[in-house]
């Protein structure tokens, strides 16, 4: 019974050893950029040794992945918890993630030369498009819009929509608010044009 209470605090630690290593890595690339954070940045932060790290995650490259899961992850959320009227009148809300440097560093900038295009589109698939892929098709069913190719029109707005942050995340501070404004009336009258008249 004592071992196994050992081994359970071995693996608490150890979970908790990871959960550190993802949030201290995304502050770091989030702050820096994946070109520019070493290792030794990421192990001198968390004041941990070489073989600590490599227990966890085999390279830098594996944990930048685990941290764009974990955005992933924290963004699919309000996607799988809306219905039509809810994601029409909320969806812009993602537009505040432009003001993100955190979010935008990794997930616009960086992760496009880091990834593989099969982990993006993975990661793309399971947390935007498959939920938006549901809500679209209950959105149809339910005769609130008509979406033939729900899966294109999916991408299509999630294209939009992180073109959009792009955009708007490299604008004078001063231009933000109009570019903010202009992107959500044009994506919102796109959703519009969705809807069964």
């Amino acid at each position: 019974m004592a071992k196994l209470k050992k081994d359970l605090g071995k693996q608490e630690q150890g979970e908790l050893t990871r959960k550190n290593i993802i949030r201290i890595s995304r502050k770091l690339f989030g702050r820096k950029a994946y070109a520019a954070t070493s290792t030794e940045d990421i192990l001198e932060e968390l004041q941990l040794t070489r073989g600590a790290l490599y227990h966890h995650f085999k390279s830098k490259k594996e944990i930048f992945y685990e941290v764009c899961l974990q955005m992933n992850e924290e963004l699919s959320l309000d996607i799988r918890n809306s219905d039509w009227s809810k994601f029409k009148k909320d969806w812009y809300t993602s537009l505040d993630l432009a003001e993100d440097k955190e979010f935008i560093q990794i997930w616009l900038m960086d992760c496009y030369s880091v990834l593989t295009w099969e982990e993006i589109i993975d990661l793309d698939d399971r947390f935007i498009i498959k939920p938006l892929l549901e809500l679209l098709k209950n959105s149809h069913n339910q005769k609130k819009i008509f979406v033939q190719n729900y899966e294109e029109v999916a991408h299509l707005f999630l294209g939009m929509v992180n073109q959009a942050l792009l955009v708007i995340s490299k604008c004078s501070q001063k231009e933000k608010a109009i570019k903010k404004k202009n992107f959500k009336l044009v994506i919102g009258n796109w959703l519009e044009s969705l809807e069964v008249k």
